[in-house]
C-alpha cells in the first residue's frame, strides 16, 4: 500500500479538475483548447471527459485552468491486474462498482479496493553537502 500511496501523490491532477487540451501525442481526439474534466486517475495518464468524448491523455497534454469548485478529495483507490494501469481513483463506490464490471470485460482480475480516510501530500526535500578537505 505505500508504492500505491507514493504514486497517488506523484499525479498533477486529481479525479474532478479541469484542464485545458494543449496538444496531442498519444492519440486523444480532444479538439486543442477543449477544457475537460479529469474523470479517474492511474499512474500513466488521465481520464478525461469532455462535451461530446473521453478519452486518456497525459500531464504534457494538459494544463490547468482552474477549478470552478473546490474538487472533493478521491474516496476510494482501485487497484487491479491487467495492464500498466494498476490502480484509479474514484469519488463513490457505485463508480468503482462499474468500473470493474468494464474491467472484467477486459480481463482484468485480481480486485483490491481501498476506502481513503485521509490524503497526505508528500514533499520530498535532499540536502547535498560538499565538505572539502
Amino acid at each position: 500500500m505505500g508504492d500505491m500511496l507514493e504514486m497517488h501523490n506523484m499525479n498533477k491532477f486529481k479525479v474532478g479538475d479541469r484542464v485545458r487540451i494543449i496538444k496531442e501525442e498519444y492519440g486523444h481526439r480532444f479538439k486543442m483548447g477543449e477544457i475537460v474534466k479529469i474523470d479517474r486517475v492511474n499512474v500513466a495518464n488521465y481520464y478525461a471527459v469532455g462535451d461530446n468524448d473521453s478519452w486518456y491523455v497525459r500531464d504534457e497534454e494538459i494544463e490547468s485552468v482552474g477549478k470552478a469548485r473546490k474538487v472533493k478529495q478521491p474516496k476510494f483507490l482501485l487497484k487491479y491486474e491487467i495492464d500498466e494501469d494498476p490502480w484509479e481513483e474514484f469519488q463513490t463506490l457505485v463508480a468503482v462498482k462499474k468500473r470493474i464490471k468494464e474491467l472484467e470485460e477486459e480481463g482484468a482480475h485480481s480486485y483490491k479496493v481501498y476506502e481513503i480516510k485521509s490524503v497526505k501530500t508528500v514533499t520530498i526535500s535532499k540536502r547535498i553537502e560538499i565538505k572539502w578537505n
